[in-house]
């Protein structure tokens, strides 16, 4: 799950060669860590046959570290198309799918903002993204 979102991230038209490697950030410049924070299952029902659904939420945090000078403006800009491009991307069916009801499917990315300037001459930018599907038995 963790790749297909990672792969589908980096098509993101502002995505400008940044790296983006799971669980990890090195706090380079324009290298990004996609963190999963695990799937939450939210409900559960069967019919009388004994056919199932499972209603799931899988949550990621995205973490961009940005060359911090002067006005940052033009990050906090890709943060928040980002942001919007996801809700695009899912609205128009165009977001990977997760479980076995595609067109129940929603992403969406949300709690954008600056995290911290702690390291020297950089900036640490985070969104959550949130994935919610269904999973039939």
């Amino acid at each position: 799950m963790t790749e297909k979102m990672k792969n589908w991230l980096t098509g993101f038209p502002l995505w400008n060669g940044e790296v983006l490697t799971v669980d990890y950030t090195d706090g380079i410049p324009e290298h990004c860590g996609l963190y999963c924070r695990g799937l939450e299952e939210v409900s559960r029902k069967a019919d009388i046959l004994g056919n199932g659904e499972i209603f799931n939420r899988l949550h990621f945090t995205l973490c961009r570290t940005a060359d911090r000078s002067g006005d940052n403006t033009a990050h906090a800009q890709w943060l928040l198309a980002l942001q919007g491009w996801i809700g695009q991307q899912s609205a128009l069916g165009l977001a990977p799918v997760f479980g076995d009801v595609p067109q129940r499917e929603r992403i969406w990315a949300h709690s954008g903002k600056l995290q911290d300037t702690k390291q020297a001459g950089t900036a640490r930018y985070i969104a959550e993204i949130t994935v919610e599907f269904i999973s039939k038995f």
